[in-house]
């Protein structure tokens, strides 16, 4: 408490960041960005998604308006056709990938996007090997094969996308000279494959996307999201049941740490900052004058470890992550790591990156405390204390709530997990009928504004998240990568 108030009194509020934890509860991470927007004063505050599905969410944004899954995980067993792409999902996600299986067992189609053999080929009814780096020449090509052979879901495209017909001639266009030949050429997977994966997705009366790491950590990670949207929406496999786009989350609330605001351009519930009306509405509610939070937009992981690097950044509060093994370019942040005056680590056990700290803050596992998470599916549901701590570690928001205190800040007085969790539904829209009661041993997934409202589990069934409420088609071409 006292460095950090040294390094804001000498430097300003801009030389302090946090990292948040995709690992952490949805309660502890609301604590901990509204300490860094208050106690520090600045909207520095970030964690690994930025490293992660960033490309999804950013191709989801623009399309169609939310980077969150769009169906229930329920649905991959209700689903007709099952295009996985970029994800090992039996092994990265065993319970999802159970809800396959049983949908497999069912009749479900499942087709596999993926260079390299992975246990969900076993029941796949078709497997596409594409060179690495060259899926959307591969999309391109079987979204030709969707528009030649009238698979398109006309009303869908007139009605609920952007510029309708007209938009669909335009991206009909860009793909026109990807003939199954010449995507054969450049991927290397065979004509016939490519065309009756285009028939099987294409053909469903419903369809979901799972897609994952491996299509989005690529230098044009976005381009291959939007091609996989641009198919999606010219079939009509989105805004129904058992149809939509979902991108797994690799962490056990990447979903969750962002809803409740640990973003440096969001307040909780996706609102931005710049929202004059918003900020003074959760000024009111932390109890704090409004010029107290910052309108400025923060800086995200990558620009926090720039700034380090380059001596901007002079304090950091790590809690739960471990940027010495997940950020880029580790030469480049060990140096950035190092060139900090001053760096708390809040963890459960030592990590590369406890070894660099100042003050490391013994915090309880996921098993030693009461809380939330959310997870693919945006389902709001509750972890519940199993085992006692051991030692002197505590829940991670009562330390950053006495760090605050021992900061002169009152960041709130709270009994328990729970009553975070009501300021939580209040500071987040999305979130705003959701108690711990409701949630029960099932959860409820978010949009849920009301007390009467039940939860959605489906995204999208009347209007899309933009500003006139349709998708947007974005061709892209295939582009050889330079790595």
């Amino acid at each position: 408490a006292r460095r950090f108030t040294e390094i804001r009194a000498e430097h300003g509020p801009q030389a302090l960041a946090g990292y948040a934890s995709a690992k952490c509860t949805n309660e502890e991470n609301y604590i901990f960005q509204k300490f860094i927007r208050i106690a520090f004063g600045s909207n520095n505050v970030d964690y690994c998604t930025r490293l992660c599905h960033a490309s999804t969410v950013t191709a989801m944004l623009r399309a169609i308006g939310d980077g969150a899954g769009n169906n229930s995980i329920e649905d991959f067993a209700r689903t007709e056709c099952l295009f996985i792409t970029g994800n090992n999902i039996i092994d990265t996600h065993p319970v999802t990938a159970t809800y396959v299986k049983n949908g497999r067992a069912g009749g479900q189609k499942i087709i596999v996007c993926d260079p390299k053999w992975t246990p969900m080929v076993k029941y796949a009814d078709i497997w596409l090997q594409p060179r690495l780096g060259t899926d959307v020449a591969l999309l391109n090509g079987m979204i030709r094969v969707i528009l030649e052979e009238d698979l398109v879901d006309k009303r869908f495209v007139a009605d609920r996308v952007e510029d309708g017909m007209q938009a669909l001639a335009i991206l009909e266009k860009s793909v026109a000279h990807y003939t199954p030949e010449k995507v054969e050429e450049i991927t290397g997977v065979p004509t016939e494959k490519t065309v009756a994966a285009a028939r099987v997705y294409g053909g469903a009366a419903s369809a979901i996307i799972a897609t994952g790491m491996g299509m989005s950590q690529q230098v044009v990670g976005t381009n291959n999201v939007y091609a996989l949207i641009n198919m999606m929406l010219v079939c009509g496999h989105i805004g129904k049941m058992h149809a939509g786009i979902n991108p797994p989350r690799g962490q056990n609330n990447v979903q969750g740490a962002t809803d409740v605001g640990c973003s440096p351009l969001f307040y909780p519930g996706y609102i931005p900052l710049g929202d004059e009306s918003n900020r003074k509405r959760i000024a009111a509610l932390w109890q704090v004058d409004g010029d107290v939070l910052s309108d400025q937009p923060g800086l995200t992981t990558v620009e926090i470890m720039h700034a380090a690097h380059k001596g901007q950044i002079k304090g950091m509060y790590i809690m739960g992550e471990n940027p010495m093994i997940t950020d880029p370019d580790l030469n480049h942040t060990q140096e950035a790591i190092e060139n900090l005056d001053f760096l708390v680590v809040q963890d459960i056990f030592p990590t590369e990156t406890t070894q660099y700290a100042d003050v490391i803050l013994p915090a309880a596992s996921f098993a030693e405390k009461d809380g939330s998470f959310v997870n693919s599916d945006r389902r709001v549901a509750r972890v519940r204390r199993a085992v006692p701590s051991p030692g002197k570690a505590r829940e991670d928001w009562r330390i950053i709530v006495e760090v605050a205190e021992r900061m002169n800040y009152n960041i709130g007085s709270y009994r328990n997990s729970s009553t975070i969790f009501d300021e939580i539904a209040q500071a987040a829209p999305i979130m705003g009928g959701i108690t711990y009661r409701r949630m029960g041993r099932h959860g409820i997934q978010w949009p849920c504004p009301t007390k009467e409202h039940p939860g959605t589990p489906t995204l999208f069934l009347d209007r899309f998240n933009t500003k006139n409420g349709k998708a947007k088609l974005h061709p892209v071409t295939y582009v050889p990568q330079e790595e």
